[in-house]
């Protein structure tokens, strides 16, 4: 899916083809837009961000002249696309891996009969780079370097091997589940877990467990992020592992919830008390009867998580803190 795609052209021949992109069924939102530089420059400004992709029709040379002010870096940059205006070629210019502007080329050179052209090395060998993988399973990652030297190395030729316990089944490169510690290449390990990297060794992060939390009315929320930082410490995961915290849906409009998920970029989930007896049910967990009484439920964070890891394991049992009990579970098949 194309998202707010913003469509530059410069002469008849360029709104022609932009008119017939906008008969195609691309998602998102298609904008076409016309105008002098200093137009385009304050449109590119007021638009410079991941969620946007610009299409210039014409000559690469205005597109890179137009953009050049606004350029910062891979990870930033917005996809920009170049096209000519017959159609025949759709250039990939800018951030063509994190932003998708590879792919983008791609999809608008097959509906319109066209040709993408793509420069990136490992594209150009055939292999896919482990920052086009970050973006399409939601990898996250701790240092950027790791994108440039494994890159580096898979465009090299040089031997770059995957774990991890499950991945996607169109993943286009072969995994173990454990790592081989004989191997002395490069390991790309790809797990939520809190790992001591050796040399050679680089991680992504899935976004695979998730946090099932049950707390008192109007917790602080001071205590509420102790008490789940603790509990990531001790189950032994990384933040960038977590998908979510997940409660009762009693705690939808719980300030420090809420809070705690908007700082971290976290996903939310509320289950009804009958979702969360279901899953008490087939795991057989232990219940509250203080709890039970006061809820109507007698296991609200170890039910959680587990629900919201779509029946995942259990990893981290409930612990109690101060008005608040948390409880960790990861969802094996994290990327549906």
């Amino acid at each position: 899916m194309i998202k707010n795609l913003i469509i530059f052209y410069f002469t008849a021949a360029g709104e022609t083809l932009a008119r017939r992109l906008l008969t195609l069924k691309l998602g998102g939102n298609v904008t076409l837009f016309s105008g002098k530089s200093a137009e385009i420059k304050n449109c590119l400004k007021k638009n410079w961000n991941n969620d946007t992709t610009f299409l210039f029709i014409g000559a690469l040379g205005i597109a890179v002249r137009l953009i050049a002010p606004f350029i910062k870096d891979k990870f930033s940059d917005p996809a920009v696309v170049v096209a000519d205006e017959t159609g025949k070629y759709f250039i990939s210019v800018l951030s063509g891996h994190f932003g998708g502007a590879n792919e983008i080329a791609q999809i608008l050179a097959q509906n319109l009969g066209g040709e993408a052209v793509i420069t990136t090395a490992t594209d150009v060998q055939g292999k896919v780079g482990l920052d086009v993988l970050a973006r399409k399973y939601g990898l996250r990652y701790a240092d950027r370097e790791v994108f440039k030297r494994v890159n580096a190395a898979l465009a090299r030729g040089d031997e770059v091997k995957f774990f991890a316990r499950a991945l996607p089944l169109d993943f286009p490169y072969p995994y173990r589940a454990e790592i081989e510690e004989e191997f002395s290449g490069i390991k790309i390990l790809i797990s939520p877990y809190l790992v001591a990297l050796k040399p050679n060794e680089y991680q992504l992060y899935p976004p695979a467990v998730w946090v099932g939390i049950g707390c008192r009315r109007g917790v602080e929320f001071t205590l509420l992020e102790k008490a789940v930082l603790e509990a990531l410490q001790e189950g032994g995961v990384s933040l960038k592992g977590v998908a979510g915290i997940a409660s009762i849906e009693l705690k939808k409009d719980e300030t420090a919830l809420l809070e705690l998920a908007a700082k971290y970029g976290l996903k939310t989930k509320f289950f009804t008390r009958e979702e969360l007896l279901e899953v008490i049910t087939i795991k057989n967990l232990p219940q509250s009867s203080k709890v039970l009484t006061k809820v109507g439920v007698g296991n609200v964070c170890e039910a959680a998580a587990i629900k919201g890891a779509g029946m995942g394991n259990l990893i981290l049992p409930k612990k109690i803190f101060p008005k608040v009990s948390v409880a960790l579970a990861e969802a094996l098949r994290w990327w549906e």
